[in-house]
């Protein structure tokens, strides 16, 4: 063992925060600086918390990044049961980590040494799919659908259904009537031009959340609650004709749980008179 192999590295106080499960981390490093080993320690650390090795996610942007995520994850657990904890610092928080793996493991039952594969470790696309498979009806794909490498057709979709705002009120339509005026109500200029923008979205899109960046949580959890209130507003439209049952049901449930087994989530429902 050298001198070397026992000397922190000079962010390790950033490194050793990254791990925080409670936290959110953007983690900006040049090559070789071991962001890959910090994601690594990050997942172990989630592993070790969580009910089932499916709860933690981990997406890389290839299908061999993601394989090679997935080999070192394993590899470090496997690792862990196999040999004593190493010597070399560097190695040893990796060791700690993937040995309170191995406890939860025993405690939950996982056999993660013998079904590696419950470790989630997809590209965007696969984490896309296995969500359409999960959602079959919501998706309104169908068949379970495929990435495509020319997505001309699937940006030309895109822009003509945006476009289709101009017949409604929306907050989109102020946007597009200035649009239209600046380029002379000609459409087909318009529909160029924006799927040239889908094409080299990489570039723009940072620009666009620039000025959100400092509220970027906010924001993006603003968003999410929108979704879900429309989710959760058409679900209630389709309840509606069938909602004094429902209330019903529930109260007559609820109040016989209420003696039987109070601390039922479904004993709450006593006295329910709306949805």
């Amino acid at each position: 063992m050298t001198e070397s192999q026992n000397i922190e590295p000079a962010d390790q106080l950033a490194r050793t925060k990254a791990l925080d499960p409670n936290q959110s981390f953007a983690v900006a490093a040049p090559a070789g600086s071991g962001k890959t080993s910090l994601l690594t320690q990050r997942v172990l650390k989630l592993l070790a918390i969580c009910q089932s090795p499916e709860e933690v996610l981990c997406i890389t942007f290839t299908r061999k990044a993601a394989g090679e995520m997935q080999d070192r994850i394993s590899s470090a657990i496997r690792f862990a049961h196999e040999n004593p904890r190493p010597l070399e610092t560097h190695q040893q928080l990796t060791w700690d980590l993937s040995k309170a793996v191995l406890a939860r493991d025993e405690v939950c039952h996982w056999h993660l040494l013998k079904a590696p594969n419950r470790l989630r470790v997809l590209t965007i696309d696969g984490f896309c799919r296995a969500l359409t498979r999960q959602l079959p009806l919501a998706s309104g794909l169908g068949a379970q659908p495929e990435t495509i490498d020319q997505a001309e057709d699937a940006y030309r979709q895109a822009v003509r259904a945006l476009l289709a705002e101009l017949e409604k009120e929306s907050s989109l339509s102020d946007d597009l009537y200035r649009l239209l005026e600046h380029l002379d109500n000609n459409t087909s200029t318009i529909e160029n031009l924006l799927i040239s923008l889908l094409h080299r979205r990489e570039q723009w899109l940072p620009l666009m959340l620039a000025s959100r960046h400092s509220k970027a949580r906010e924001w993006l959890e603003e968003a999410l609650c929108d979704v879900i209130t429309v989710a959760l507003d058409k679900a209630a439209q389709c309840l509606q004709v069938v909602a004094s049952d429902f209330v019903q049901l529930g109260d007559y449930a609820g109040s016989n749980l209420t003696e039987s087994t109070p601390a039922a989530n479904i004993a709450q429902l006593a006295g329910i008179d709306a949805l």
